[in-house]
């Protein structure tokens, strides 16, 4: 809401300035996934690969019965790597394919939601579960629905290139020189 509000007060496109904050977004959810290391929730299932976690014991987030002393995936740290990546992924898909008119906003849609549909599912936890789907894994389905009819919608609407940010009549006086 804050930024259709902030992109209309400006005159910008409400895609152009979503295109626009597609990386930051992903890097700020990358930095975020840190507060979880440090709070010690949204860990994965036990696991004894070598960079698996200790949880501090007691912990409310460890399941009962589990073992205090078993080790668990660190599905922060995996959101984390998922999400730098999708940063250079996205900075370079823009520098090659010139991603505009929603479409900047719409790979990082899907690109943010298929890795949390795979991280969800490592996750213990508690979540409604409705078809074999936690439900952040239904939300990943649905954000790459949405990424893909973003796309569809604006290749068929918007085939060129996009030449202002602008909305009509808003663009500043030295762009329409």
């Amino acid at each position: 809401m804050g930024a259709y509000l902030g992109a209309r007060q400006a005159g910008l496109k409400l895609l152009s300035v979503a295109d626009a904050l597609a990386p930051a977004v992903l890097l700020a959810q990358a930095i975020g996934r840190w507060g979880n290391y440090f709070n010690q929730e949204l860990f994965g299932k036990p696991t004894d690969l070598p960079w698996a976690i200790q949880i501090d014991s007691p912990n409310p987030a460890i399941p009962s019965g589990w073992l205090t002393e078993q080790t668990f995936h660190p599905t922060f740290f995996y959101e984390f790597l998922w999400s730098v990546a999708g940063v250079v992924i996205l900075v370079l898909l823009e520098r090659r394919l010139n991603l505009r008119w929603g479409r900047m906003f719409a790979a990082y849609l899907i690109y943010y939601s298929v890795g949390r549909f795979w991280i969800e599912d490592l996750r213990i936890d508690p979540s409604e579960v409705l078809l074999g789907l936690r439900t952040n894994q239904w939300s990943a389905v649905f954000g790459v629905i949405i990424g893909i009819a973003i796309i569809i919608w604006s290749r068929k609407r918007h085939p060129g290139v996009e030449e202002s940010v602008y909305t009509a009549k808003r663009e500043p006086e030295a762009e329409k020189a």
